[in-house]
């Protein structure tokens, strides 16, 4: 598996932990993923058996509370522990 592609993977689990937040609460389920390409363009779906274990063989896991954010054409994961921004965008789709 290339770094780019463990590298995507990770940045789809940093994602499904922080698209909950814009997007109103949910969750992601498991064996799923997210995946961006280098536009800010995602897919997301379930993962099989196989293509799972190939994909956990470079994950690293993220701590509870990021957000993942693209500037500039680059994606970033930014912590969030106390989940000011998850609070943030949840009062802003409330009103």
């Amino acid at each position: 598996m290339s770094m780019i592609k463990a590298t995507l993977a990770a940045t789809a689990f940093a994602l499904a932990a922080s698209a909950p937040a814009f997007a109103g609460e949910g969750s992601i389920d498991a064996d799923s993923a997210i995946v961006f390409n280098s536009s800010g363009f995602y897919m997301s779906g379930k993962v099989n058996s196989k293509g799972m274990t190939e994909l956990m063989k470079n994950a690293k896991p993220l701590p509870g509370g990021v957000a993942l954010v693209m500037s500039g054409g680059k994606f970033y994961v930014v912590d969030d522990p106390k989940g000011t921004l998850f609070q943030m965008a949840r009062d802003k789709v409330m009103f």
